[in-house]
């Protein structure tokens, strides 16, 4: 009977100790998110945004050449420029397959000239596929700023 009730004794003080650390945990916790909230540190949980810290005058270079274009995938952030460089010694037209304002916007661009550029920002969150002459196939993929959250 003795065994019995040092047991159950060493149990309580077990079952104490525990709910002791969960208190502190928890305070712990709320402390930490009120300082957070307060001194206005990011929630290191948060989706990163990489438009966040990229300004709007960045531009984009794609270069056209006779092996295609480089690169033939671009992220960038509403704002920001596109310029498309032709090294070629051909001439290219856009062809737009995606449905968006920006696509129609490259959809009536002219003709890239040999040694030309030409130059478009892109404003809204979206992927603009486009192909050129030859069956040059490129992608710009517009990120979405803070405002719009991911």
């Amino acid at each position: 009977m003795e065994k019995h009730e040092l047991t159950n004794k060493n149990m309580k003080k077990g079952s104490l100790l525990l709910i002791v650390i969960i208190a502190v945990a928890a305070i712990l916790a709320v402390a930490g998110f009120f300082y957070v909230s307060k001194n206005g540190v990011k929630n290191p949980f948060a989706k990163a945004n990489p438009c966040e810290k990229i300004s709007s005058d960045n531009t984009a270079i794609i270069t056209i050449s006779s092996r295609g274009i480089t690169p033939s995938t671009v992220m960038i952030c509403p704002g920001q420029e596109v310029k498309w460089v032709n090294n070629d010694s051909a001439s290219h037209k856009f062809t737009v397959t995606s449905k968006g304002e920006d696509s129609a916007r490259l959809k009536d661009t002219d003709p890239i000239a040999p040694g030309e550029t030409v130059s478009m920002s892109f404003t809204k969150p979206e992927t603009v596929k486009y192909s050129l002459s030859n069956d040059i196939q490129g992608e710009i993929i517009v990120g979405k700023t803070e405002e719009s959250l991911y």
